[in-house]
């Protein structure tokens, strides 16, 4: 979201606001694409700080726009801690400085790359910023005009703005919806005025679109027929070691393609490893359960998959030392292997064996 302080839609009037704001953490790493400072006891590993870099390359790549500096970002381990009124985080305009726990980075930094357009309303900035940041959108079922003509923030649904705008990528065109960024009028843009566009949108938008990019992680290796073994050797300084990511440990992701059936999972030394199905297709319907005794949880607008409706409903850590015995459904899948708490680095092994 946008910071309290600022607006995008009258930035003229936040001038004497700068230099006032709030203090913050000093700068710690200076990247390819960003300052970054954090209030961490820790440190970002190498995995971090080039996800950062080629996050702010892949909105600009889909934005069509690009910033010519760095981005300002500062990330706080305790989000009472933050100074703007989300929970999670937001961009300060006047500033031009991102102030974030990790779970928002991607949504401000859009803030912050179309940080010179002028959307119309806060409907569409903040549904430009949850439908470009690269993560899917979910359908909460919501109509789409309370939020469109709300007048405060807090009364804007962030997930219907978002998916509407990832509808109008899909069925108008992505450069249509980047020439509307960049100023044209929505309704000249989409051949409809906005109420019909949105009783469209109520009636025929799927439940779920997935991630722009599902799943990039190179490939467990599989060894044989129903069998994938790897080894580990990595540390904080590893060019994919992320301790964002999980846990706060040092970790690496490597995908899987399965089929439906029951599989031995295996992580010798370290903390253990996290599953996470890939939702790879657009899912037309609403799925309410995945079996009879289990409900599909909603977890602040995550969106859910079909892998996903596993037993490894969320990211889910098995840990490491022990034999897990998975029913999975056909899918594919991220696999995160976690170093240790406290751990800087992890050696060991990783083994994925159908049984039946």
């Amino acid at each position: 979201m946008t910071n309290p302080q600022s607006t995008l839609l009258a930035p003229f009037a936040l001038v004497s606001l700068v230099g006032c704001g709030p203090s913050y953490p000093d700068i710690e790493y200076e990247t390819r694409r960003a300052r970054i400072g954090t209030t961490y006891d820790f440190d970002l590993c190498q995995g971090d700080l080039n996800r950062i870099d080629s996050q702010i390359d892949e909105i600009e790549s889909r934005l069509g726009i690009v910033r010519s500096d760095s981005v300002t970002i500062y990330m706080y381990a305790d989000f009472n801690d933050l100074p703007c009124e989300n929970p999670f985080g937001c961009y300060n305009w006047a500033q031009d400085v991102i102030t974030t726990t990790p779970s928002a980075l991607d949504h401000e930094l859009v803030h912050a790359i179309t940080k010179d357009e002028r959307f119309r309303n806060r409907f569409w900035s903040e549904g430009v910023a949850e439908a470009f940041k690269g993560q899917g959108t979910f359908n909460p079922g919501l109509p789409v005009m309370p939020s469109y003509r709300a007048s405060q923030t807090k009364d804007l649904h962030y997930g219907t703005a978002g998916h509407f705008v990832r509808w109008l990528i899909e069925t108008r065109g992505l450069e249509s919806v980047q020439s509307m960024i960049r100023g044209s009028n929505p309704e000249i843009e989409f051949s409809a005025t906005i109420e019909e566009l949105a009783e469209e949108f109520e009636t025929e938008a799927p439940f779920i679109y997935p991630d722009w990019s599902p799943c990039p992680y190179p490939d467990l290796t599989q060894v044989d027929e129903g069998l994938w073994v790897d080894d580990f050797d990595f540390d904080c300084a590893s060019e994919d070691a992320e301790r964002l990511a999980a846990g706060l440990s040092p970790s690496v992701s490597r995908a899987v393609d399965l089929e439906e059936g029951t599989y031995r999972v295996r992580m010798e030394d370290g903390l253990g490893v996290w599953l996470l199905g890939c939702q790879l297709e657009t899912i037309q319907d609403f799925r309410s359960s995945h079996t009879a005794d289990k409900e599909l949880i909603l977890w602040n607008g995550d969106v859910l998959n079909e892998a996903q409706l596993a037993q490894t409903a969320r990211p889910f850590l098995f840990e490491a030392g022990e034999d897990h015995l998975l029913q999975l459904t056909e899918g594919r899948y991220q696999v995160m292997v976690s170093a240790g708490i406290d751990e800087e680095s992890y050696q060991g092994s990783l083994t994925i064996e159908r049984v039946e």
